[in-house]
């Protein structure tokens, strides 16, 4: 895969900046919850949208968990995170930042 001129040390930059509005050391880790409010992105849980959608729900979270971890949804400027909370906590930190 091919990169663009400038793309590795642009990518560098702009993670060093949002490091640092975070306050974050270069080898800290990195919480993805909180790099999301940073960002402006809220994030919502599957169970939370069992109202709207209770099969979906029941079908994600019970019978088959393992087959939905995370997605991002845009609609024009507006974003949204929406993660299976069926999941241990680690494996959701991994679904939102990978």
């Amino acid at each position: 895969m091919n990169l663009r001129r400038g793309f590795k040390s642009e990518a560098n930059r702009i993670a060093r900046e949002v490091r640092r509005e975070l306050r974050l050391g270069l080898a800290a880790p990195l919480d993805p919850w909180k790099l999301a409010e940073h960002l402006g992105i809220p994030i919502e849980t599957l169970t939370s949208m069992r109202c709207d959608a209770p099969q979906a729900v029941e079908q994600l979270a019970k019978n088959d968990h393992e087959a939905f971890s995370a997605v991002a949804v845009f609609s024009g400027y507006r974003r949204l995170i929406v993660v299976n909370d069926a999941h241990s906590r680690g494996r959701q930190a991994s679904s939102l930042a990978p």
